[in-house]
């Protein structure tokens, strides 16, 4: 099912407008609902029900990413701003991590350590699973086994 969704703000009414902006500057519904004029029993219900509208919300995913969009180049300032002046050096080295991690630029990641986690009991095993450890343990017993067969040329000679 699709729903109606506004291509505009300017396709809401002034007071579904003045919520968006509203709710966008600080996040709060039923302040929002108030702000933008609603009263009374309007007032009770009205957040709940702008909220749920697909236009309203539509228009609140938009300007909330406008904002959003807006405040990047400030936040990228202050990081700058950070890198070269903090005193602290953590302060420093996460503003540099910040700055890398947002162009993109991470470390890779640790291999993955398979030595904790613990092995699956023997009854759980597949037939292959256990022919497969079967032989492992075979090779590390032949692996251990040490030649005692006694040489005849060292007994002639000693």
């Amino acid at each position: 099912m699709r729903y109606p969704v506004a291509a505009t703000i300017q396709e809401l009414t002034a007071q579904q407008r003045a919520f968006v902006e509203a709710f966008v500057e600080h996040g709060d519904a039923c302040r929002a609902a108030k702000d933008a004029g609603y009263t009374g029993t309007t007032l009770r219900i009205a957040h709940i029900q702008l909220l749920g509208a697909p236009r309203v919300a539509f228009a609140i995913a938009m300007a909330a990413r406008r904002r959003l969009a807006r405040a990047v180049p400030m936040a990228l300032n202050t990081l700058e701003y950070l890198v070269q002046n903090a005193q602290s050096e953590k302060v420093k080295l996460d503003a540099s991590k910040a700055i890398l991690d947002r162009a993109g630029l991470v470390p890779p990641a640790p291999p993955k350590d398979d030595s904790n986690t613990p092995e699956a009991p023997l009854h759980e095993l597949s037939y292959e699973a256990l022919r497969a450890k079967v032989e492992q343990f075979e090779k590390e017993l032949a692996d251990r086994a040490h030649d005692v067969t006694p040489d005849p040329v060292a007994e002639l000679v000693g």
